[in-house]
């Protein structure tokens, strides 16, 4: 997603992030810019790169719509962001690969339920297609500015 955010680019056989990566978005929301500082990180090492992440403001949980294991993960994402009391961050759940229809084993209705029980934004998106990529990224920008604005 991040790729396709920042470059324009899809890249099939994609290899997870080992380390620590990031890239820098610039743009511009209800007339205000907005510089985001994206991170890219194992799901696994979550919890390991807290301290690189001291001012964030939102959080991606990203799992495959093509693979039930990727969405059960999510419960201990949740886990570990509460562990980590981070109470002011958005999140949002993150559908990825919905042009993967004929493969797709976690319907959308069942990405919504868990994020309407966890109380977070939803998001089905294709890195492959750019199905919502920059609507994503145009709705955290625009919550981050209010969240930003109120406090």
């Amino acid at each position: 997603m991040l790729m396709r955010l920042t470059n324009k680019k899809f890249r099939e056989n994609y290899i997870k992030t080992v380390k620590l990566d990031f890239q820098l978005v610039k743009r511009e929301v209800h007339g205000s810019a907005v510089l985001l500082i994206v991170y890219d990180t194992v799901c696994e090492r979550f919890g390991a790169h807290n301290k690189f992440q001291r001012r964030r403001h939102g959080i991606l949980l990203v799992y495959d719509v093509t693979n039930l294991q990727s969405f059960g993960n999510i419960m201990s994402w949740v886990q570990g962001i509460k562990d980590c009391n981070w109470d002011a961050v958005i999140i949002f759940l993150v559908g990825n690969k919905c042009d993967l229809e004929m493969e797709r084993k976690v319907s959308t209705k069942e990405g919504r339920d868990l994020a309407q029980m966890f109380n977070i934004c939803f998001f089905e998106t294709s890195a492959k297609n750019s199905t919502n990529i920059e609507e994503l990224f145009t709705q955290i920008s625009s919550l981050i500015i209010h969240l930003n604005n109120t406090n």
